[in-house]
């Protein structure tokens, strides 16, 4: 199987995926990543936000996580511009304000940059992995 077909059949998997399945999912998910994974001495964690219509992975459930668990850790999310092809980290704080851009990805309204020396880990999607890993 090529990767472009193996792309094609778990992007339709997940589009079969009902709202509770992918809730249930990335609850499960998640809970497994906090639970063996250390965060303790994290600075700064960068998360994707999901494009819902896609039905990506719920990391809003894991950043809700993050804050109770983490409190001090800074939580920073991609803002792309797509002229430049550049992609920059802004802060997510509870007070931000988040809307989908014109390709439908949440991004923060009025962003706050952070350097990105200050990311310590990197939460980033991934549709489907080999025996291998890859």
């Amino acid at each position: 199987m090529t990767k472009a077909e193996l792309r094609k059949r778990e992007l339709e998997k997940r589009k079969a995926l009902s709202d509770e399945e992918l809730m249930a999912s990335s609850k499960v998910l998640f809970d497994q990543l906090l639970a063996h994974f250390r965060f303790d001495g994290s600075s700064c964690i960068h998360v994707f936000l999901p494009i819902s219509q896609q039905k990506e992975l719920d990391t809003y459930y894991f950043i809700e996580c993050l804050r109770k668990r983490h409190p001090s850790v800074k939580i920073v999310v991609p803002v792309s511009d797509f002229k430049t092809k550049a992609m920059k980290s802004a802060l997510l704080s509870e007070q931000t304000v988040v809307m989908p851009n014109r390709y439908n990805i949440p991004e923060p309204v009025n962003p706050i940059f952070v350097n990105d020396d200050e990311i310590t880990h990197v939460i980033t999607p991934l549709l489907a992995i080999d025996g291998k890993g890859n």
